[in-house]
């Protein structure tokens, strides 16, 4: 998958699987154009469906993340979410932000199907 913005390339994904995702922070305004290249295909034609979402700091309300958790850097600390209201066979993308108690520091994209 390749996106581009105006005449050049702005992101890629491409690791070798059907479930590619590009990302971007901030982006700035214009119009995208995407490209898929179907790699591999089961024959001379085949059906992609093009998901996007556009995250805001507002707090839908539908995960919860259990916290405040305390570690390391680089320990490992298991975190199980929970999801209400969703509906099934939906795709659905979030984040969660950590703070070290004073401000973000990192995020995580979740997304659940």
């Amino acid at each position: 998958m390749y996106v581009y913005l105006g005449g050049g390339r702005v992101r890629k994904a491409a690791d070798g699987d059907s479930n590619e995702m590009v990302t971007f922070t901030d982006p700035p305004a214009g119009t995208y154009t995407v490209y898929v290249h179907g790699f591999n295909t089961n024959g001379p034609s085949a059906d992609f469906t093009l998901f996007s979402w556009q995250m805001t700091s507002a707090d839908a309300g539908n995960m919860t993340v259990p916290g405040p958790v305390g570690t390391t850097t680089g320990g490992i600390v298991p975190v199980n979410l929970t999801f209400t209201g969703l509906v099934g066979g939906t795709w659905y993308l979030g984040q969660t932000v950590y703070n070290d108690g004073t401000s973000d520091i990192g995020t995580t994209i979740v997304n659940v199907k």
